[in-house]
């Protein structure tokens, strides 16, 4: 599989790159206006938008509503965080639908599934369960 694994970093001894957590400053910035945008300060994300996203685009400028301004935040994630694996963060925090279905693409599997499918929920250990009674085994 490593022939055909595309591997954005990779650090340290054979065996031990998943030691290491990589995270780039743009992350925490474009969550920050994420966060503005959901508090409803539009104002702020906005400004804060356009500083971040014309920097790569002079032309860039920030929308002035709240749906707007969340599509490009989500959008400026999928081109600054690509492949860094966010992206499925992103999809449960915002509830979205996975789409592997979309014509003229090269996913190797093809499927929609919402991220708050039962086959993304871990089952619990049983003796975890038998361990402390208030817990209940996640669906299947």
């Amino acid at each position: 599989m490593e022939d055909f694994d595309q591997m954005k970093f990779i650090a340290g001894e054979d065996g031990m790159e998943q030691d290491y957590c990589f995270i780039r400053v743009q992350d925490p910035i474009l969550l920050e206006i994420e966060a503005q945008i959901e508090q409803n300060k539009l104002t702020q994300a906005a400004a804060n938008l356009n500083a971040f996203a014309q920097k790569r685009d002079p032309a860039f400028v920030a929308a002035t509503t709240q749906a707007d301004l969340r599509e490009q935040v989500r959008f400026q994630r999928r081109i600054e965080l690509w492949f860094e694996g966010t992206n499925w963060f992103d999809m449960k925090r915002w509830k979205l639908t996975i789409n592997r279905d979309v014509p003229n693409t090269n996913h190797p599997v093809v499927f929609t599934m919402a991220t708050d499918d039962n086959k993304f929920y871990h089952m619990l250990p049983i003796s975890e369960l038998e361990s402390n009674p208030n817990l209940k085994q996640n669906p299947r």
